[in-house]
């Protein structure tokens, strides 16, 4: 976690828009990770309960 009180104010919406995309991302690559079937998970070298235990993760974790 960063440290906002220790940035000057110019750097803390640069570091906001780094953290929103960060979460949006990490979102979106859980959900599309809900959707391989098992050749695809395989391929990956994850199981199914592998990705179910990902996709279910929070997106700001």
């Amino acid at each position: 976690m960063y440290m906002t009180a220790t940035l000057p104010r110019s750097a803390r919406p640069a570091l906001s828009l780094a953290w929103f995309t960060r979460c949006y991302l990490m979102a979106r690559t859980r959900a599309q990770l809900a959707k391989l079937d098992d050749a695809q998970l395989e391929d990956l070298g994850l199981s199914a309960q592998d990705a179910a235990r990902e996709a279910a993760r929070p997106f700001w974790a």
